[in-house]
């Protein structure tokens, strides 16, 4: 059965039943417009024949004679809808963090993985440092893309229970726990791969301007592949061909900077795929939530 089978047969459960008070969280996730209407209508006739209904909603049913209990902070004393559509964001923001530092979201696993990889790879070719030198930037990019792939599919995960799926918020979730403390440990992890002095500064540059991307575009693929059985290798397979740009010019950049050569063409190259990415995917990251929701 799909996510919105699966919710339709529990709501069905309610007046079959006959309890006089129903208790619900989020009971219209997965529902389309149709089925959300239609579940509106249950719950006004259950109150019409004496019962009673607690919701935890993001959505208006439309019922009449209800009260709202709004949690978000300050809601009741300010009158701005930015302001209060802020503090939400905020607020979420600082959830999805606990989550990730309590429940093994990604944050240590994405600096496990990163310094395992700068570890093995002297281990694997050798120690010499005419060998590491060369291939260091790549193999300092690449283990920052696949560290931020480890924790992709997580994004949405407990989120698709509750209905509170924000893109914009899930990709600085995931940037702030992976792709920030990747660029914070690299230049320690640059030494063990012998990466020339002069290139840790451009090393940190291209990570704290590349990484975002990874976030976008992976919460792009996590919100295409939200909901499906067995989705994590899908996710890997759709992210990965997208992360190439962003792997090939954020390496030259590290690869100029350590030879002396300019490294504006390719840092400007970076930085405009990840304006990009920030700019256009959070809408394409929600169209594909509303597709796969329904």
């Amino acid at each position: 059965l799909s996510a919105g089978q699966k919710r339709r047969v529990a709501l069905a459960r309610l007046p079959l039943t006959a309890r006089p008070v129903w208790l619900m969280d989020e009971p219209t996730v997965s529902l389309d417009a149709a089925n959300v209407a239609l579940f509106g209508r249950a719950v006004a006739v259950h109150l019409q024949t004496g019962g009673c209904a607690i919701l935890a909603t993001h959505i208006d049913l439309g019922l009449p004679d209800t009260r709202t209990l709004d949690v978000t902070r300050f809601a009741a004393t300010q009158t701005d809808d930015t302001f209060r559509r802020g503090v939400g964001m905020t607020a979420l923001l600082l959830r999805d963090l606990r989550l990730a530092i309590r429940a093994g979201g990604g944050f240590g696993l994405g600096l496990a993985f990163f310094l395992i990889l700068a570890t093995l790879v002297p281990l694997a070719v050798g120690p010499q440092p005419t060998l590491l030198g060369p291939i260091a930037p790549g193999i300092l990019w690449l283990g920052a893309l696949l560290a931020c792939l480890l924790s992709l599919d997580r994004i949405f995960a407990l989120d698709l229970e509750d209905g509170s799926l924000v893109a914009t918020v899930k990709a600085l979730t995931h940037w702030l726990t992976t792709g920030l403390p990747l660029t914070i440990i690299a230049p320690a992890l640059g030494l063990l791969l012998f990466l020339p002095s002069s290139a840790t500064l451009w090393l940190v540059i291209a990570l704290l301007i590349g990484t975002p991307a990874l976030s976008w575009l992976g919460t792009f693929g996590a919100a295409l592949t939200v909901g499906l059985k067995r989705g994590s290798l899908l996710l890997s397979l759709l992210v990965l061909p997208l992360y190439i740009p962003t792997l090939v010019f954020g390496a030259e950049v590290v690869r100029r900077g350590a030879e002396g050569l300019p490294t504006a063409t390719p840092l400007a190259l970076l930085g405009g795929i990840t304006l990009g990415c920030i700019a256009l995917l959070p809408f394409a990251t929600a169209a594909a939530l509303r597709v796969n929701l329904r």
